[in-house]
């Protein structure tokens, strides 16, 4: 039942909505996520539902966009923990047509009240960074969220003292790397 149900709901966003009509599915879309997805110990709900925002977020006005990727930042923050890198990674593995919205799936997960970072944040930007550095599928669409995303950081955090979090796991991440995946991306960013 729950499949149908959000496929359903995910092909309004596609046609051309009113503002009050696109508040209520968002909300819909939250509820649903919070007291269906979020609560999972399994992934397949996960999964499932991230597939069926994947393919339809491309379809999506850029504001659009970026609000359903600010509802799938709450599943990022309020994920069990067992799960969240199994989340990042479905996010991270397949960015086309989606880098901003996955760009602000992690700024709007990261964020709290207050220009601090969520105490999550570790936890999701720590898988992203190791991914990236392994090579991972994209390198450039990789290279380009973790900008977009460490760029919003910057802007959005009250101080430096903010930012510590997100330095001590870019500087542990890059530490951990092997030699060669550090040559691969000097010579990535020297030809770009």
């Amino acid at each position: 039942m729950y499949p149908s149900i959000l496929k359903a709901l995910l092909r309004l966003p596609v046609r051309t909505i009113a503002s009050d009509a696109l508040e209520a599915l968002l909300s819909t879309l939250s509820s649903i996520f919070k007291y269906v997805v979020t609560p999972s110990t399994s992934p397949d709900n996960l999964h499932l539902t991230w597939l069926c925002l994947r393919k339809t977020l491309p379809k999506c006005l850029p504001e659009i966009q970026r609000t359903m990727a600010e509802v799938w930042g709450s599943v990022l923050r309020k994920v069990k923990a067992s799960l969240r890198e199994n989340v990042v990674l479905m996010i991270a593995e397949d960015l086309g047509d989606i880098e901003d919205a996955a760009a602000w799936c992690f700024v709007s997960a990261c964020m709290s009240v207050s220009q601090m970072l969520h105490r999550v944040t570790p936890s999701l930007m720590s898988p992203l960074l190791t991914y990236y550095l392994s090579g991972g599928e994209d390198v450039v669409s990789l290279y380009t969220l973790l900008r977009r995303v460490l760029t919003a950081f910057i802007h959005r955090v009250k101080g430096a003292d903010q930012f510590t979090a997100i330095t001590d796991i870019v500087l542990k991440e890059f530490a951990n790397a092997p030699s060669h995946d550090s040559e691969r991306l000097r010579r990535h960013r020297v030809g770009s």
